[in-house]
């Protein structure tokens, strides 16, 4: 077992026990880093999820787990819209966190099709729910529709700004009335953090809090839905 706490030495020992629990969990690690290890991944995507367990990006992206953690802990959500199931990380950090909890999901990858399924075998229950294809559609809108409400959305599709939009409306139209941006943040900014601001200044959301790491590995901003 690898001791991620000295990223989060800071750190409650409660808190500091789940994250080593998350990131040492057999989902993530052996084999299961094919899953998770985008940069080495045998089938074509090559966008990487919340967790990273690269050399030059773990300590970032422990910090980030640890913020998506205390923000699980916070909100006890039950019910979570999710756009980029990539390997299922957010689902698992929301499992071991929360334990009563279903996602909601959507991923264009064929491949994560096979890992939404490991997962749900894993944990003997539909923990989650995938739509295959691409969020930026009217279709997956719809779709996402069906299974309202929501108590928390997770946006970490693609990272443009049009998309983005795209994504954090969807939210809000399902009246989502906490939303969590991956990627995201004012100290390296991304089209994500362009379209929080641009849907700020439309008084769709506001900017509630901010992991502030410096980083875009575990940058993530939290908005309230002023439409619900």
């Amino acid at each position: 077992m690898i001791d991620y706490s000295k990223f989060i030495s800071d750190e409650s020992s409660e808190i500091k026990t789940l994250v080593n629990k998350i990131l040492n969990h057999s989902l993530l690690n052996g084999d299961n880093r094919k899953w998770v290890n985008h940069r080495d991944r045998e089938f074509d995507c090559t966008d990487g999820g919340c967790i990273d367990f690269y050399e030059d990006t773990i300590e970032h992206s422990t910090m980030g787990v640890t913020y998506i953690v205390k923000l699980l802990q916070k909100y006890k959500p039950k019910r979570i819209l999710e756009v980029g199931m990539n390997a299922g990380s957010f689902s698992i950090i929301a499992k071991l966190t929360l334990g009563d909890v279903k996602i909601y999901t959507v991923d264009r990858v064929w491949d994560f099709i096979d890992r939404k399924n490991q997962i749900n075998e894993y944990f003997e229950e539909p923990l989650i729910t995938l739509f295959h294809g691409s969020s930026d559609t009217q279709e997956f809108r719809n779709w996402s529709n069906n299974f309202t409400p929501y108590d928390f959305a997770w946006i970490d599709g693609n990272h443009t700004e049009e998309t983005s939009t795209f994504d954090i409306e969807t939210a809000i139209i399902n009246k989502v009335p906490i939303i969590g941006c991956d990627d995201c943040g004012p100290v390296i900014p991304t089209g994500v953090w362009n379209s929080v601001n641009k849907l700020s200044d439309r008084g769709l959301v506001e900017i509630i809090s901010e992991s502030k790491i410096e980083s875009v590995v575990g940058a993530i901003t939290i908005v309230k839905n002023l439409r619900k």
